[in-house]
């Protein structure tokens, strides 16, 4: 009975009609060299071309884009010319389309960097290295290639001006691409990158004519009539003396302690006063730093004694329940 409804089935359900093979119209040229083609049953048929180039595997196929015979027979020796070439000097006639293994690589790091924070700004940057590699294939980049585009980058940014730091980002980025190349097989070696020039981040000199303008500055700095901006602007004013003194780090001067300071002792005979010692720990590791001058001590003193007062105060102030209920709240930057 199973034997008998398979074959209802099988003569119910209809035989599926095979579609017709396409008409194709086509030419050859350079004897067989330039192969031209299109589908004759199409409204406005579009010429395809396929490139033999002798000594050289595979072929180079393509669209002209052009429904007019001699434009595509122009296009398509155009192609065969620079497939000559490109065979000439050693390269790949079917390396992969630098267009297409950026946008692979642009979805590859979209799941793989899915966590990086500058995932955008690179994926920004490799959509614009699209639109100058576009007509180029993965092998034909070079180090003349490259220094190319970071001039294109340039010509193409806002300012018209790339700092080293921003082309240096950009080799970055483009090394880890073409690195990813190597690893599908689309590439055989990376090339080599131009050299770029590092600019000079050293600091300006700090004279005695900066160092006077400062201490001229914060004379009037202080001065104000809110009692808690005096009281700010002291321990900032302190808290710059010491570091243009001793040379110590932001980092290394946050985390200094009273028992980090330590008097030196003036050399006998001498009416020198004695100086002071700082041991700080920061970016460099554990160190100890001489000051410049005895008078860190004044300004060490200064910020001493405005903290034992308020400590001193704050606790009277808790031990009075009449003034601690009537402590007024220090106002905030809403305020004004």
């Amino acid at each position: 009975m199973g034997r008998a409804m398979d074959n209802s089935v099988s003569i119910l359900k209809p035989k599926r009609i095979r579609k017709q093979k396409t008409e194709l119209e086509s030419r050859s040229f350079k004897d067989g060299a330039i192969y031209l083609f299109r589908r004759a049953d199409y409204k406005k048929p579009t010429w395809f071309c396929r490139v033999k180039v002798p000594n050289a595997k595979g072929y180079v196929s393509c669209s002209t884009k052009t429904t007019d015979e001699h434009a595509a027979y122009a296009f398509a020796n155009d192609v065969f010319n620079k497939a000559m070439v490109r065979v000439a000097s050693g390269q790949d006639l079917n390396s992969k389309k630098t267009d297409l293994a950026l946008s692979e690589y642009i979805n590859h790091i979209a799941v793989v960097e899915k966590a990086r924070a500058g995932l955008t700004i690179k994926t920004q940057f490799l959509n614009r290295a699209r639109t100058f590699f576009s007509k180029m294939r993965i092998k034909e980049i070079n180090t003349s290639v490259l220094s190319q585009f970071n001039d294109w980058m340039r010509e193409n940014s806002r300012n018209k001006s790339l700092s080293p730091n921003t082309v240096r980002r950009y080799t970055t980025d483009l090394k880890q691409f073409l690195n990813w190349c190597v690893e599908r097989g689309y590439l055989d070696q990376a090339p080599r990158f131009p050299k770029v020039k590092s600019e000079n981040n050293r600091r300006p000199h700090f004279d005695n004519k900066d160092w006077g303008k400062l201490t001229r500055h914060i004379r009037e700095f202080v001065k104000s009539e809110y009692p808690w901006v005096v009281r700010d602007r002291t321990l900032l004013v302190n808290y710059v003396l010491i570091l243009a003194n001793t040379g110590i780090r932001v980092g290394e001067a946050r985390t200094l302690k009273w028992r980090d300071l330590r008097e030196i002792p003036s050399p006998k005979g001498s009416n020198q006063p004695p100086d002071i010692a700082l041991f700080v720990n920061g970016k460099t590791g554990p160190r100890e730093v001489v000051a410049r001058t005895s008078e860190v001590k004044t300004y060490l003193k200064r910020i001493l004694e405005l903290r034992t007062n308020e400590l001193l105060e704050q606790k009277a102030k808790e031990q009075d329940p009449i003034k601690s209920r009537n402590m007024k709240v220090r106002p905030s930057a809403d305020d004004y």
